[in-house]
């Protein structure tokens, strides 16, 4: 997906796709919440838009932090190679 060189940058960008795709998965489980029977009527489910929206909001804020991190460490890796280069 992005043209990252470095393993450990591709590692991290891959575990920052994992994040944000298990984020809306789980506000899709977790906003689906079930309302108790009562004597007169029977249980049924409804999506709460409230609970969905802080695990897809917490999933994007995890993705948007883990893919910086990334680029950093593809940053200084480049840094690193372009460092080594000069030397020789």
């Amino acid at each position: 997906m992005f043209n990252l060189n470095n393993h450990i940058a591709k590692f991290i960008s891959n575990i920052a796709l994992l994040t944000v795709f298990s984020a809306i998965i789980a506000g899709v489980v977790f906003g689906t919440v079930e309302i108790p029977a009562t004597y007169t009527t029977v249980s049924k489910s409804t999506f709460d838009i409230t609970i969905a929206l802080t695990w897809w909001v917490e999933g994007a804020i995890a993705f948007a932090l883990l893919l910086g991190f990334a680029y950093i460490v593809e940053y200084l890796y480049l840094i690193s190679e372009r460092l080594k280069s000069e030397d020789q």
